[in-house]
């Protein structure tokens, strides 16, 4: 895989970082200056934000194929992220490389505060509380804070982010107003066997869905039709 994505990926990680120690951010009257974060890349798809509560510490993963796959214009309308910009109007609709990015560190980083004012719920997620973060860090001018950081940034490393999609070339858009599609990195659960597992969506096909299962020691991958799929 080029090189150009780990960069890519690795300088998401340097503006989260600056996101939680630059910036004098509260949310719900509750302050983030004593969170303790560490940023990494991953290899995959799966872009995420885990708290370990034996080190009280939280870890944003972001995906190298998220970076590949979010740059490929006729795979980006089924990130999650891609339908949040155009559904709540961030960035005034505007759907360049750099606001999908810019908006993907929110994203997560809105994940960080959720679980940290105790607004995460198992099996409700992406919930009406969830927005409520996500969208102060848009109305604040946070995130555009984000995305210039990111121009500027991927400017010195001659990273170029001048790709824009185009909304009227890709058919795909007709999904985002479909809230039973899934799409990359959903986190969904399906029942085997009388046994509940807990896992990503890492690939999309047009009756099934392509499962990553977290495990300690080694993931597994499940091939599911749609129908026993349960988005969390």
């Amino acid at each position: 895989m080029s090189d150009k994505y780990k960069k890519i990926a690795s300088t998401l990680c340097e503006i989260t970082s600056d996101l939680l120690n630059e910036s004098d951010i509260k949310f719900n009257d509750i302050s983030l200056s004593n969170i303790k974060l560490s940023n990494r890349i991953g290899s995959g798809l799966a872009t995420y934000c885990k708290y370990d509560r034996r080190s009280s510490q939280y870890t944003i993963t972001y995906g190298k194929k998220m970076i590949k796959s979010k740059l490929n214009q006729n795979e980006l309308p089924f990130w999650l992220t891609y339908r949040e910009i155009l559904k709540y109007n961030y960035f005034d609709n505007d759907i360049s490389i750099a606001s999908v990015l810019s908006h993907t560190i929110c994203h997560e980083f809105s994940h960080l505060v959720q679980q940290h004012v105790g607004w995460h719920k198992r099996g409700s997620v992406h919930n009406i509380r969830f927005y409520e973060i996500l969208s102060y860090f848009h109305d604040s001018g946070i995130a555009n804070e984000v995305k210039n950081k990111l121009i500027a940034s991927c400017s010195l490393k001659n990273l170029s982010l001048d790709t824009e999609i185009t909304k009227s070339n890709n058919s795909s858009i007709d999904l985002l107003n479909d809230e039973s599609c899934f799409y990359l990195n959903d986190k969904i659960s399906f029942e085997h066997k009388n046994k509940i597992y807990d896992g990503i969506v890492t690939k999309i096909n047009k009756k099934t869905i392509i499962v990553t299962v977290p495990a300690m020691f080694r993931s597994s991958i499940w091939k599911i039709p749609k129908y026993r799929a349960t988005k969390k």
